[in-house]
């Protein structure tokens, strides 16, 4: 029934046609990304000991939209062993501060934070030009 509301064609474009229940077995979530064609897109990825945190810095040329993420790794590379067992993920935060060049007092002007026990943490805003850096801390 859906697939004649859909208007559904069996073509040679890459789509395919699943019904729910085989879509439950094979996939325990969806994930959509957003794609535009003008984005630039760059990642880092980073490691750091337990009670440690990370710093990036980021340089914005021009105001832009910015999406920040945080992933940790997926809970499918983890439960193969005894000591995967009950893999959880982190307590992760990230801080988002811009730089004041010309302030020694205040030398960051904290732009907003974010924290959560997710496998993706991520915010989407818009900033202007300027050096930005980004507090990353996870709990192992």
């Amino acid at each position: 029934e859906i697939k004649t509301k859909l208007k559904y064609q069996i073509l040679d474009d890459g789509s395919f046609w699943m019904n729910l229940k085989d879509f439950k077995h094979y996939f325990s979530k969806i994930q959509i990304c957003k794609v535009f064609d003008n984005y630039k897109y760059n990642s880092i990825k980073l490691s750091h000991p337990k009670k440690s945190y990370s710093l990036v810095k980021i340089k914005i040329e021009q105001e832009t939209i910015v999406h920040l993420s945080l992933v940790q790794l997926s809970k499918k590379n983890f439960g193969h062993s005894k000591n995967d067992q009950g893999y959880k993920y982190s307590l992760a935060r990230f801080i988002l501060s811009q730089v004041n060049k010309d302030d020694t007092e205040n030398p960051f002007n904290y732009i907003f934070g974010k924290m959560g026990q997710d496998r993706i943490i991520t915010e989407n805003m818009q900033l202007a030009p300027g050096d930005y850096i980004v507090f990353l801390e996870l709990d192992w």
